[in-house]
């Protein structure tokens, strides 16, 4: 059988869940495997096919199943055992959404890490057809919260900026005037201006000056 293979690695973001960033240089492969491959020949072969030194690396292979998840922030699943590539090619077949994920790191490396050392892998590349989809990791996402939950905190993060902060900005149609309903507004002299807003936790301060 054949399976569509990507060398890049994984991102996550709160709001599209995850997707899998490939590397540009490496590609992808169709790798030739049979139903009775160990975890050791799927990992020779993914080294063979995408010209990887498995003396200067450590590889990873993932798959993330979408039909299998409910929400966004299920993280990939990672393949380490026979008993795991042997669910992988049972499940793959008829499964146009799912793919092999290679990832790479230094052999001395934290190998959670499943970071390329690559520029180019740094932004996300989809190819055609793929569905969006990007663990929790820092505290990021919840299996407790669905995708329309973390869409809405994702549109409201400019709303809850200066709640407090009472200013309203009124100009006329030659933009000659500007008028501003603050508090505290401290007059130093004719010529010295300093403003300030009315929360005293607030740290937002103008200071003007009279130039003739």
């Amino acid at each position: 059988m054949h399976i569509y293979a990507s060398c890049g690695v994984w991102k996550f973001d709160s709001c599209k869940g995850w997707g899998f960033a490939f590397d540009r240089e490496k590609g992808c492969r169709v790798l030739a495997v049979e139903l009775t491959s160990s975890f050791e020949d799927l990992r020779t072969t993914a080294f063979e096919d995408f010209g990887i030194d498995q003396n200067n690396v450590e590889l990873e292979l993932s798959y993330l199943p979408m039909e299998l998840i409910s929400t966004i922030d299920c993280p990939p699943v990672i393949i380490r055992n026979d008993r795991q590539v042997k669910k992988f090619l049972t499940y793959v077949p008829g499964k146009a959404s799912t793919r092999l994920c290679v990832s790479i790191s230094p052999v001395n490396g934290n190998s959670d890490n499943i970071e390329l050392d690559k520029e180019q892998s740094n932004s996300l590349f989809r190819e055609p057809g793929e569905p969006s989809s990007f663990s929790p990791r820092d505290g990021i996402g919840s299996s407790s919260e669905s995708s329309k939950d973390v869409e809405d905190k994702c549109n409201s993060n400019a709303s809850e900026e200066h709640e407090d902060v009472d200013l309203s900005g009124e100009e006329d149609d030659r933009g000659k005037s500007v008028r501003f309903s603050l508090k505290d507004v401290v007059k130093g002299d004719r010529k010295l201006w300093y403003i300030r807003c009315v929360d005293n936790k607030c740290k937002w301060s103008v200071r003007a000056e009279r130039l003739s």
